[in-house]
């Protein structure tokens, strides 16, 4: 029966594992305890807000208040019903729809349970890209009377810097 051999690393890997040990024990002693952050500095920002709304006026509403993210308000899930839900929620397409006019703009979807689904919102980044889908909304919303002066601002500019036209 053969005997099992026992691997041994080579000798320039051990030797930089020690140094590496060595530098990092070295940098640890002089760094003077201090400059660590406090925990209450580590701990992670609160979650956004899950924020659930019975129709579409009650969503227009809150953005009418809150469009600019004010308060640490810049993210916020709204919890949607699915079509088994025997409640009425804001729907979507309503839910986009409105946060195009005051220049957000929908993100993440997690599913939640069997009646709801959570779809993140929050206000459109300085650059962000366009979708065909959304440009052909604002178009319509536009025709229809129903842009903001904070949606219209995000529709200039992207007009403006090229993205409105290099939509996906």
């Amino acid at each position: 029966m053969p005997r099992a051999t026992r691997q041994t690393r080579p000798k320039a890997v051990t030797a930089a594992s020690a140094k590496a040990k060595a530098l990092a024990a070295t940098i640890a002693a002089a760094s003077p305890p201090n400059l660590t952050a406090p925990a209450a500095a580590a701990a992670s920002p609160p979650p956004p807000p899950t924020l659930l709304f019975r129709d579409a006026a009650a969503w227009e509403s809150w953005l009418e208040e809150n469009h600019k993210g004010t308060e640490g308000l810049g993210v916020v899930w709204l919890k949607i019903g699915k079509k088994s839900c025997p409640e009425r929620t804001v729907t979507y397409d309503e839910a986009v729809e409105l946060a195009l006019c005051f220049g957000w703009i929908d993100g993440q979807r997690k599913a939640l349970d069997e009646h709801f689904f959570i779809q993140r919102f929050t206000p459109r980044r300085r650059k962000s890209i366009w979708s065909k889908r959304n440009v052909a909304r604002v178009g319509m919303l536009k025709k229809d009377g129903k842009m903001r002066p904070a949606g219209q601002v995000e529709v200039d500019a992207a007009m403006a810097d090229g993205r409105w036209d290099k939509a996906y």
